[in-house]
């Protein structure tokens, strides 16, 4: 019952020196499909992030967004359909 809100491709600039995408660039890519209007409305005041696997350049993730009783559930899923990411936001 997620919707799409919106896709990040893993560039060099995204990879850390483990040869990943870097953890703090998913909370980036997340915010990203956000516009900065959505962003203030939201008034976020907790986020809990969830990192489930690695992610590497080249890769594309699409991030789907769901309404949950205190805020939000975003979700980032590789290609094949797998979730490498979670994150609730309140």
């Amino acid at each position: 019952d997620a919707e799409v809100i919106g896709s990040h491709t893993v560039c060099s600039s995204d990879i850390d020196l483990g040869g990943h995408f870097n953890n703090v660039n998913y909370v980036r890519a997340m915010l990203g499909c956000f516009t900065c209007d959505e962003l203030e409305e939201m008034n976020i005041t907790e986020l809990e992030l969830n990192f489930i696997s690695q992610t590497y350049e080249g890769e594309t993730l699409t991030f789907k967004c769901r309404k949950t009783d205190v805020g939000l559930e975003v979700g980032a899923l590789n290609e094949e359909g797998k979730v490498v990411f979670m994150s609730a936001i309140e």
